[in-house]
């Protein structure tokens, strides 16, 4: 197993724990540690499918599916800096700048 598989399956466990515990109304989405492991799992999958695919590895995918591959891990990272940040920044009481796209969440 590489070491990318680890970090991802650790990931996941992580992530269906914290949705265990939202199904069962023990944590809500706006904690804290569901907001953070959120936005981390959403960073990480996100550089993983701009990075992975669009490498040369891969002759048999075509130009447009790795572009389009390319804007999904895109619009993972848009999500986290327009979702799960200002969520987090929020719990801290820390404004965002006057040009981010979204001032509260």
């Amino acid at each position: 197993m590489l070491k990318y598989h680890i970090y991802f399956l650790f990931l996941k466990v992580i992530i269906f724990v914290q949705f265990s515990l939202i199904f069962l109304q023990k944590e809500s989405v706006n904690s804290i540690y569901y907001i953070i492991f959120d936005i981390i799992f959403k960073i990480s999958l996100g550089l993983f499918l701009m990075a992975f695919f669009v490498a040369q590895r891969f002759r048999e995918i075509d130009f447009i599916d790795r572009y389009i591959i390319f804007l999904a891990g895109s619009l993972l990272l848009f999500d986290v800096g327009t979702g799960g940040l200002p969520k987090l920044l929020s719990k801290y009481n820390i404004t965002l700048p006057s040009w981010w796209p979204v001032q509260k969440p």
